[in-house]
């Protein structure tokens, strides 16, 4: 498991990006109340995962203004989609982050 670890960080730093770090993750689980930004389930440090929003693959950066907090289920399904395309096929349905005043992070 840590060869998984250290071979992801590796591709990582190819890239030029890194791993999130936790105080990332504090703030994101803040701004987001402690839920999923897309379904809203509570979210533990330990269960959130980060989404970039518009993925790196579709030209997203890695800026803080780009990640949400979310549960594995959401990112899983979202995967490199774009935000109009999650939520298409979720039905059109707004997502919990958006019912948050001024938390639609684009």
């Amino acid at each position: 498991m840590r060869w998984k670890r250290t071979r992801k960080k590796r591709e990582l730093t190819m890239m030029g990006l890194q791993q999130v770090g936790v105080d990332v993750r504090v703030a994101l689980l803040l701004r987001t109340g402690g839920g999923c930004w897309y379904c809203g389930n509570p979210l533990t440090m330990a269960s959130v995962t980060v989404d970039h929003v518009v993925p790196l693959a579709r030209g997203g950066s890695p800026v803080f203004d780009n990640l949400v907090a979310c549960c594995n289920e959401c990112n899983t399904a979202k995967g490199q989609s774009t935000l109009e395309e999650f939520r298409r096929r979720r039905g059109g349905r707004r997502f919990w982050g958006e019912h948050r005043a001024g938390e639609s992070p684009r």
